[in-house]
């Protein structure tokens, strides 16, 4: 007899955004060190590549391009919460791509 196979919400929509690279506005965002956790449950560390992300699975490895600059982030919060902004990046995500403030990205999931 085969049982029928669960699958999770988040895991379908990990699936379903999976390789799409899609234009993003990305955001800076926290500048406490160590003095807020994260809706994980981490302490903020503002120099690691982290982000928030409003329905990303925690756990989840973005790829994140600006010109000709890219990293990779994971995503262990959840945010941002202003309107018109898709991811929020820790201030070393920022560095990293060269900007503080606002900025085009491209994002593109990449796994857990």
């Amino acid at each position: 007899m085969v049982k029928p196979m669960r699958v999770s919400l988040a895991a379908l929509m990990l699936c379903a955004c999976a390789s799409l690279a899609h234009a993003a506005i990305a955001s800076c965002y926290g500048r406490e060190n160590g003095q807020v956790r994260t809706a994980t449950g981490a302490n903020y560390d503002p120099w690691r590549l982290t982000a928030a992300h409003r329905t990303l699975p925690f756990g989840t490895r973005v790829e994140v391009r600006r010109g000709d600059r890219s990293i990779v982030v994971v995503i262990n919060d959840r945010g941002p919460y202003v309107r018109g902004r898709d991811i929020d990046l820790s201030l070393g995500s920022c560095r990293a791509l060269g900007f503080f403030g606002l900025a085009r990205v491209s994002l593109e999931v990449i796994g857990r």
